[in-house]
């Protein structure tokens, strides 16, 4: 029997979304290591690797395992990419691409890119500038700054106000997954509306109609009060939603 061979496997490997876990440096070692192997390309989306928030009294603040780029150098099978929109400006249609010369001459020489339509120079000519300048490691730190408290906000109000809810306390990017047991999250999100507030049921990323009973959160792009008060709706939500 042939045996079918994989061309592509793509990832989020750190703060994953929409569950916010991370792939341990052992499984991407061995990742490279199969992907050496079978001759298959990882694309790591590695859009919120920059993003730890650790360093408030939940998290442990130990050092992350190293981006999926730093396996590049030596390697064909692996092209960490990534994006400005998530560290510089939301909707900002730019990112970057790290992966072995060879993989890169490839994608330069492409259609697409060697005409010079495809790579946004007005955009990619301010962001150098940004760059350069010192301003995007700044702006990278004043997310994390803000992201953390918000971060600390929704973990503290969770614990509070849905005693009920399983969740891992994420270390970074921009999203809780949380688990209401016995709880229809799609159904929950028909009656959020009355609440004014809202959820992302878990079927809307399962290929399956799965994970009926977890929702996602997002605490990155809300002030702390905002949060504080969604959460609260969602208390209130509950507390006359029965089970399903």
């Amino acid at each position: 029997l042939k045996t079918e061979q994989p061309k592509l496997l793509y990832t989020i490997p750190t703060f994953q979304n929409p569950s916010g876990r991370t792939l341990s440096l052992t499984r991407r070692e061995k990742l490279v290591e199969l992907a050496k192997k079978h001759n298959f390309l990882i694309v790591a989306d590695e859009v919120y690797h920059l993003l730890d928030l650790s360093g408030f009294e939940n998290l442990t603040g130990l050092p992350l395992p190293k981006p999926f780029a730093l396996f590049s150098d030596d390697s064909e099978n692996v092209a960490s990419i990534n994006s400005f929109s998530k560290i510089l400006a939301p909707g900002l249609r730019l990112g970057w691409v790290q992966a072995h010369e060879n993989v890169l001459t490839k994608l330069t020489s492409s259609g697409l890119l060697d005409s010079g339509g495809g790579l946004n120079p007005f955009t990619s000519a301010i962001v150098h500038e940004l760059v350069m300048a010192g301003d995007l490691s700044k702006n990278i730190a004043l997310l994390k700054e803000t992201y953390r408290a918000r971060l600390q906000v929704m973990d503290t109000s969770l614990k509070a106000m849905l005693p009920q809810a399983e969740f891992t306390t994420p270390r970074g990017g921009f999203f809780y997954w949380v688990r209401l047991p016995n709880t229809d999250t799609g159904e929950l999100r028909k009656k959020a509306k009355d609440f004014k507030v809202d959820i992302r049921q878990g079927t809307l990323f399962s290929a399956e109609t799965g994970m009926q009973e977890y929702m996602r959160l997002c605490f990155a792009h809300y002030t702390e009060e905002d949060i504080r008060e969604g959460v609260k709706r969602l208390e209130q939500l509950l507390s006359i939603s029965p089970s399903s």
